[in-house]
């Protein structure tokens, strides 16, 4: 798994040569990301017991558009952990691991008392697409329902609405299929697995606009129950 992620991210390297004259042209590679840096500090009521955290974060956003036909992506998220709170929780290399995904696609590099560097794939996908209808399959964010705190929709890839630092949001491993039937009416088949028994997601959406509101019905199987929604 290290050699594949080196192997990325020495492709993204060569290929950020290119990227502008790609785009300034046919616009055929898009490469972005950022670099930030979060700290926090946690107290009790007294301002005893001082907890630190810190965060660097970065983000590598690499899509390949070789036609209006087919779309690729890959996105890698790293992030270097110290401070206190590595110190102190327990086993927190694991909890970083994302558990709506089935394949691991993450390295811990560093994991010593109180410093972790961890990177991850977090989409990697293709996509074919026609007028009416488009296929996507590989690591991606299914994202059915519109909130900004909680969804009950979101099914196939849940998050946690306190980590406002991703704002991408966990993805799944899935294949999703959407038809358009007009501008404002759509259905979408998707099947996602994850890690463990019983952990395969299959769902259907039909969404449609009528008298000015959106409208969502959604039905499946949720890790062996049945699910329904709107």
């Amino acid at each position: 798994m290290k050699y594949f992620l080196l192997i990325i991210l020495f492709f993204f390297k060569t290929q950020a040569g290119q990227t502008q004259d790609s785009v300034e042209t046919k616009k055929e590679w898009e490469l972005n990301g950022y670099i930030k840096d979060l700290q926090s500090l946690s107290f009790d009521k007294n301002s005893d017991n001082l907890i630190s955290g810190n965060l660097i974060h970065n983000r590598i956003n690499l899509k390949w558009k070789p036609s209006t036909q087919y779309i690729a992506a890959v996105e890698i998220r790293n992030r270097l952990f110290w401070g206190d709170e590595v110190k102190l929780i327990p086993d927190f290399a694991k909890n970083l691991r994302n558990g709506n995904e089935w394949m691991n696609l993450s390295v811990v590099w560093l994991n010593k008392s109180g410093l972790i560097l961890h990177s991850n794939i977090e989409r990697l996908w293709m996509e074919v697409r026609e007028t009416k209808w488009k296929v996507r399959a590989g690591r991606q964010r299914i994202n059915w329902g519109v909130a900004t705190i909680w969804n009950p929709n979101d099914i196939f890839n849940t998050y946690n609405f306190l980590d406002f630092d991703y704002e991408e949001r966990p993805g799944s491993d899935a294949v999703k299929f959407q038809y358009m039937i007009s501008d404002f009416s759509n259905i979408e088949l998707a099947e996602a697995s994850s890690v463990g028994d019983k952990k395969t997601i299959i769902a259907a959406k039909y969404a449609t606009n009528q008298w000015g509101y959106d409208f969502q019905f959604t039905g499946g199987i949720y890790r062996s129950r049945f699910t329904l929604g709107t």
